[in-house]
């Protein structure tokens, strides 16, 4: 579940796109059925392990989450078809983010860490 993996597979599906923003954008009805495909994958790999830890809730985030809130039904078919019948409903959020914010964050959690050294 890569953004490489999304672009070879909108490309595959004869997507005009040439950068995963672009697919995770929906440029056409290729880039859209890769979105969708992926939302999907993204919601049998997070039931298959919330399977084998049994989490109260789950919170899905990254680059590419924005793609699994904007495909959210997609998203939850996948959950439904990895996860037992008997099973409670899953509690997932789902947070989109920047990898320059968290990168910022990053850094300053670090500036924070040597500053406060003795």
């Amino acid at each position: 579940l890569t953004d490489a993996a999304l672009l070879r597979r909108a490309a595959s599906a004869g997507s005009a796109a040439t950068t995963a923003a672009e697919v995770a954008a929906g440029l056409d009805a290729a880039a859209v059925t890769a979105c969708r495909e992926f939302a999907w994958a993204c919601g049998s790999l997070v039931a298959t392990g919330a399977a084998f830890v049994v989490p109260d809730a789950v919170v899905l985030l990254g680059e590419r989450a924005g793609v699994v809130a904007a495909y959210r039904a997609d998203f939850d078919e996948g959950v439904a078809s990895a996860r037992e019948g008997v099973a409670p409903p899953l509690a997932v959020t789902i947070r989109a983010h920047d990898r320059d914010v968290w990168a910022h964050g990053a850094a300053v959690a670090a500036l924070v860490a040597h500053v406060s050294r003795p």
